[in-house]
């Protein structure tokens, strides 16, 4: 529900052209609301957890940490192409990215950069 008045909430103050954009953009809360629930668990019950626990939170919130760091540079360096070639593509199932995958010959050069990066990062 929250998400949903915010997404509401943008599309009265942003232009039309930037609320694609926008709304992928909040898929990136419920990693900040798990992150938030890890960071909770930690504080309330960190002298209870057991070491294999303790190790897991952590791990969970580093992945969740690099996602994040993630979708933000990527979004970042592309949000010029994606406001010019995927605007009118609903935000979502990651729909964005296969737009960009189908304009992959003409992106910008930071895009290109940016998508190529990740890539090398996860393979």
């Amino acid at each position: 529900m929250p998400a949903a008045v915010i997404i509401i909430g943008m599309a009265e103050a942003v232009p039309l052209e930037h609320v694609a954009t926008a709304a992928d953009i909040m898929f990136l809360l419920p990693f900040l609301q798990v992150n938030v629930a890890v960071m909770t668990i930690r504080k309330k019950y960190g002298d209870k957890l057991s070491g294999q626990c303790e190790t897991a939170l952590y791990q969970a919130a580093s992945v969740l940490d690099r996602a994040i760091g993630t979708v933000a540079y990527l979004a970042d360096q592309c949000r010029a192409d994606i406001e010019s070639k995927c605007a009118s593509v609903p935000s979502g199932q990651g729909r964005i990215a296969e737009c960009l995958a189908g304009h992959k010959d003409s992106l910008s050069p930071p895009c290109t950069q940016a998508i190529s990066t990740v890539r090398a990062q996860i393979e």
